[in-house]
């Protein structure tokens, strides 16, 4: 029998505990209280250090940075349409292809960002608003038409202008 301290109770042979937090995790040493495992919410065990969350576990796996995910490993596709991408709390993004306007916010100087959209197959406009960009070429980029193709929009802020290029028209063969 492990006994991690008075959080954990042995009940018929199932562990109890309790859910702890990012500063005061559920599972620590007694010589570094802040750094350990806790239990965010159903279903979902997190990893933090120094009292910060650097890993959520669950459906999905996701590696935290200054607070925002920066390596999801499984990226929901949100519908098409129009989309606010809070920069604060994500990195990466996949949306349905369809006219739409990407507004940035909370854009961080030295961040990079990454759209990808899924091409429906006939052709749409995007707009990109909420920072100035510089696209590559001095041109926005036409995005593809083809079905099932994947349009890979990166954009990074330096200088508080945001640099963008476009990798277009990719496909499984």
């Amino acid at each position: 029998m492990l006994v991690v301290s008075y959080q954990k109770v042995l009940l018929n042979g199932a562990s109890e505990t309790i859910s702890g937090s990012a500063t005061e995790p559920t599972f620590s040493r007694a010589i570094d209280s802040d750094t350990g495992l806790y239990f965010p919410g159903d279903n979902l065990i997190a990893v933090t250090t120094g009292g910060v969350e650097r890993a959520r576990f669950g459906s999905f796996i996701e590696f935290k940075a200054d607070g925002r995910t920066v390596l999801p490993q499984e990226i929901q596709p949100l519908a098409a349409g129009s989309q606010t991408l809070d920069c604060a709390t994500t990195s990466t993004i996949i949306k349905a292809g369809g006219n739409a306007t990407i507004t940035f916010a909370n854009m961080g100087e030295g961040q990079s960002v990454t759209v990808i959209f899924s091409s429906t197959g006939s052709a749409y406009v995007l707009n990109w608003a909420g920072e100035t960009i510089a696209w590559a070429g001095a041109a926005k980029p036409t995005p593809t038409t083809s079905l099932s193709r994947f349009d890979f929009y990166t954009f990074q802020k330096l200088g508080g202008v945001v640099f963008a290029a476009a990798s277009l028209n990719h496909g499984i063969v």
